[in-house]
């Protein structure tokens, strides 16, 4: 084949690209962007009478091609050099690349028949990392315990520790939990028991979080509403509930026959306070989340609480939370994100914030609160998280996980950015209510 092309030698490139109707970039070559040159002629040796003669080596620092690799011949050996566009490329990469290659003539020299696609070009010590290492993502359970249990043990760590903040209110621990006992108490006397479900619909508000905490402890599932659903899509999830959680403005835009129960009615808080028994299991039911019903009626994933022990403990690890961390609870209510927002924070004695509409519309405002109240974390849907990297130098954050889509955009920041998009950690298969729920080989943090 290469012979056959030295017919066509003399044909002038400029001619060429002109022909093919390529777009002409002055950054780039215009036909090709990889380059290899086997340098194997023979060098003459210079001999000039009382004058020494050496080689010049200069440092290039303009690269023709995206990488050039160059192979001469010398003595017994062939010596490769490789020259590439740093703005492409890093020198890790290269280096990893050199070795590939390396492979390549390695496997080739000993057997000269297999096919290109069986070459092997990862080293023995890569294949153990991508085999082995990178799926070492077992974590032992504490002795299977579940979230509420996890969230009990950093109350009697940090019983007077901000738990939750939204305006100028707080709550501690302690009082988050003596609470969510009361209201718990009142939902088992009420019929809530395991794989028995509880909606909650409430507005944005300090004590949000406390009818979630209660459903878990009474040893129920919990399932949140969106306020600002219509009433039709309301009504089609709470059908399937047994309990009702709500506020009395919601009780005349609704429907439901099974118990409701009014947040607002301050007798719900009069009962024992102290921890309750722990009823639930593994494998017992510990929330729903509805799609959208882009697709047609909005359908429930089932999460049991191996899966969300799982999550907490991964999330709690990854991100190095602690005590001294102040997370921003940003998301919907009915939105899976609001997940990683409440529970891992609550085992790591971290303080959560719930940020009021007004300041999550404002992108400044945000900014300006974030680093008032030394947020350390943070997580945000794609587009607003564009626009936060893009307009604001944010000072106090750790990280921010940016979800949803892929970023079209990226700003280096003095914090770390992580872009979760695409399909969810594993599929799931819904009906308008139950779903395959065996989570058992789910990976610690996939």
């Amino acid at each position: 084949n290469l012979l056959e092309l030295y017919d066509n030698q003399d044909y002038q490139i400029e001619i060429l690209i002109d022909r093919l109707k390529i777009k002409r970039n002055t950054s780039r070559n215009p036909l090709f962007s990889v380059a290899f040159v086997f340098q194997n002629m023979e060098k003459a040796k210079i001999s000039v009478e009382k004058l020494k003669v050496e080689k010049y080596f200069y440092n290039n620092k303009t690269s023709k091609f995206d990488i050039a690799f160059t192979a001469e011949e010398k003595e017994d050996i062939i010596e490769f050099k490789i020259e590439y566009c740093t703005g492409l490329f890093k020198s890790d990469t290269i280096s990893r690349m050199a070795e590939h290659f390396k492979n390549i003539l390695k496997q080739i020299s000993y057997n000269r028949e297999q096919k290109i696609g069986h070459i092997n070009i990862l080293t023995e010590e890569e294949k153990k990392q991508l085999i082995y290492d990178f799926n070492r993502t077992d974590m032992v359970y504490k002795n299977n315990r579940l979230f509420v249990e996890l969230f009990q043990e950093q109350v009697k760590k940090t019983p007077d520790n901000i738990a939750f903040v939204y305006k100028d209110k707080k709550l501690t621990y302690k009082e988050v939990n003596e609470k969510s006992n009361q209201l718990a108490r009142l939902l088992r006397n009420k019929g809530l028991k395991e794989e028995k479900t509880a909606s909650i619909l409430v507005e944005r508000s300090l004590e949000m979080i406390i009818p979630v905490l209660s459903v878990l402890k009474a040893g129920g599932a919990y399932v949140p509403i969106d306020p600002d659903y219509s009433g039709k899509r309301i009504e089609h999830v709470i059908t399937d509930t047994d309990i009702l959680l709500t506020q009395k403005d919601f009780l005349e835009k609704i429907s439901f026959s099974g118990i409701i129960i009014d947040l607002e009615d301050e007798n719900l808080y009069r009962n024992d306070s102290s921890n309750l028994p722990v009823t639930n299991n593994r494998n017992h039911l510990a929330y729903i989340i509805y799609t959208s019903g882009s697709t047609g009626s909005p359908q429930g994933v089932m999460i049991e609480h191996k899966s969300l022990t799982n999550f907490c403990l991964w999330y709690k690890e990854d991100r190095n939370l602690t005590e001294k961390d102040n997370i921003p609870y940003l998301s919907n209510f009915a939105f899976d994100a609001s997940i990683m927002e409440i529970f891992p924070p609550l085992i790591a004695g971290s303080t959560i914030h719930i940020i009021d509409y007004d300041t999550k519309l404002s992108i400044y405002a945000l900014n300006d609160y974030f680093e008032k109240n030394h947020i350390t974390g943070a997580f945000m849907t794609t587009r607003f998280g564009e626009e936060f990297i893009t307009i604001v130098e944010n000072k106090s954050l750790r990280w921010l996980d940016i979800g949803g889509e892929k970023l079209r955009i990226y700003r280096k920041k003095n914090y770390t950015i992580r872009n979760v998009y695409g399909p969810t950690e594993c599929t799931v298969y819904t009906t308008n209510f139950i779903i395959d729920r065996d989570y058992d080989n789910i990976p610690i943090g996939k």
